[in-house]
């Protein structure tokens, strides 16, 4: 099911290439407006990138896929290697080896990308994100979402998002645990956020409520039409 919804989604990322291929009038017309007319290439685990990438302008990249069905990484690396031109990175079911060349080849900046979701896979014990990740600067990053991933540095790069729109930070293991004040100092001053989720997998996310003493009430306003914590 899942690879059909990836395959559909590609063919109408896509479609204007059956355009671009009438004849050379209608190549020229389809590539002197590639903003208007939104074109993008649609790089998958399976898509022989380099292959794609020679054939086509440097148009922007959409990188989506499940990583299980595939035995390794080497295409998604050779299109992550292009950070000038990544929009979106969408990729699930990623194993410990194959997260290690992605996180490694995302150290740089990424000044295009406005949605990126990374799932680990089942049972796995992933590799942390590090404070390089993105370069630590993601200006038009809109739509974040970790699944199974730590990334403790994360508060240090929401400082540099100013247009985050729905941040998803899902069934986190312990290494990569943030406190709930480091989150609501950073998350009071992110104007666009509409949407959020959080859930570690951490022991200090359920302390013990009898040796502790509430916190005095202090109150925080978000902009936001959907606000959603969840200790796990």
């Amino acid at each position: 099911m899942e690879e059909r919804l990836h395959r559909g989604r590609k063919m109408d990322v896509e479609r204007w290439q059956s355009l671009a291929h009438v004849c050379r009038r209608w190549r020229i017309i389809v590539f002197g407006s590639p903003h208007r007319l939104d074109l993008k290439l649609y790089c998958t685990p399976k898509t022989p990138s380099r292959d794609t990438l020679d054939v086509w302008p440097a148009l922007p990249l959409i990188i989506y896929g499940d990583m299980a069905l595939s035995s390794g990484a080497d295409d998604i690396i050779v299109a992550l290697g292009q950070s000038n031109r990544v929009c979106e990175v969408f990729l699930q079911e990623i194993d410990g080896r194959q997260l290690e060349e992605i996180l490694a080849a995302m150290q740089a900046p990424f000044p295009q990308l406005t949605g990126l979701r990374l799932s680990s896979s089942p049972n796995e014990t992933p590799p942390v994100i590090p404070d390089s990740f993105l370069g630590g600067s993601a200006p038009r990053l809109r739509d974040l979402r970790l699944a199974g991933i730590p990334f403790p540095g994360l508060p240090k790069l929401l400082l540099s998002v100013t247009h985050l729109v729905e941040l998803s930070f899902w069934n986190i293991p312990h290494s990569g645990y943030i406190s709930p004040e480091a989150m609501i100092t950073l998350l009071s001053v992110s104007s666009s956020l509409e949407r959020l989720s959080i859930q570690f997998r951490s022991p200090q996310s359920r302390p013990d409520l009898e040796s502790r003493r509430p916190p005095p009430l202090k109150l925080s306003v978000i902009a936001s039409d959907a606000f959603f914590f969840q200790r796990g």
